[in-house]
């Protein structure tokens, strides 16, 4: 009976300790887990952390590209004012040299006859009709719109008087 008592002791002192290891190796087993669980959440932090800077980083150069493409559209539009200015400058300048050459033909041919200079505002009275710019406001931007007139629509401005022939 001694025996058998001894014998049972045994056994259940050797199911303790094979209890306690299996308890430690679960415990190791849960320790490895929650290790790769805190790295997982650090590295998904971080993971998060770099995609907010690259959002950020994408919305900010999406700013700065509407900001160039509306910089563009004003270099854009100025440039079409130059445009239209330097035609119309063009238009101008070939009408007062046929008005030169027309002077010149007629001096060299009427050498007796003075020419009377006159005013700026009476030029279309002799050439017809010149190009002006009227602008045309539509929203935030402006276009500008070349028009040619005759003397006949500019005569119906506010002075009349101002385009009547000398």
């Amino acid at each position: 009976m001694v025996l058998n008592v001894e014998r049972e002791k045994n056994m259940i002192l050797e199911q303790q300790a094979q209890l306690q290891r299996e308890k430690e190796q679960d415990q190791m087993k849960l320790y490895a887990k929650l290790e790769k669980l805190d790295v997982l959440e650090k590295e998904c932090f971080r993971l998060t952390t770099t995609q907010k800077t690259a959002e950020d980083k994408i919305k900010h150069l999406e700013e700065k590209l509407k900001e160039e493409e509306h910089q563009r559209k004003l270099f854009q539009d100025k440039a079409s004012e130059l445009q239209t200015g330097l035609e119309i400058s063009k238009i101008i300048m070939s009408s007062v040299s046929n008005l030169k050459h027309s002077k010149e033909k007629k001096k060299s041919s009427k050498k007796t006859k003075c020419i009377k200079r006159r005013p700026p505002w009476q030029i279309c009275s002799k050439f017809g009709a010149l190009p002006f710019v009227a602008e045309k406001v539509r929203g935030d931007k402006m276009k500008i719109v070349v028009q040619k007139n005759s003397c006949f629509v500019m005569r119906q401005h506010r002075d009349p008087h101002i385009l009547q022939k000398p």
